[in-house]
């Protein structure tokens, strides 16, 4: 069994389990973008709070040529952070965004 189906069958028995959203998009970046954001945008819809998506989310916008997606998604993780002091997403989404700036 692979760990994409290890994790679907853990999120059968919870699926609103925001760790195991988030590690199944991971997983699932390595095989099918339009899969990994589906669950990144599940994730986001149940878990809004859950901070790590934003960046994640906004890096593979980024990779896959959505300049606009990454960037309002990477806007909405910064002030989740900001909500959260948590200072160093908040530093990690400020340089994805001035690198995307840069290059426009």
């Amino acid at each position: 069994m692979d760990k994409r189906a290890q994790l679907k069958s853990l999120l059968n028995e919870d699926p609103k389990d925001s760790f195991l959203l988030f590690a199944l998009a991971k997983e699932w970046e390595k095989y099918d973008t339009k899969e990994a954001i589906r669950y990144y945008l599940y994730l986001k819809l149940e878990h809004p709070d859950y901070l790590a998506l934003y960046f994640h989310l906004g890096q593979l916008y980024y990779d896959n040529g959505k300049i606009t997606r990454a960037q309002l998604i990477l806007k909405e993780g910064l002030e989740v952070a900001q909500d959260q002091g948590d200072k160093k997403t908040e530093g990690e989404i400020q340089q994805l965004l001035l690198v995307i700036e840069m290059e426009e």
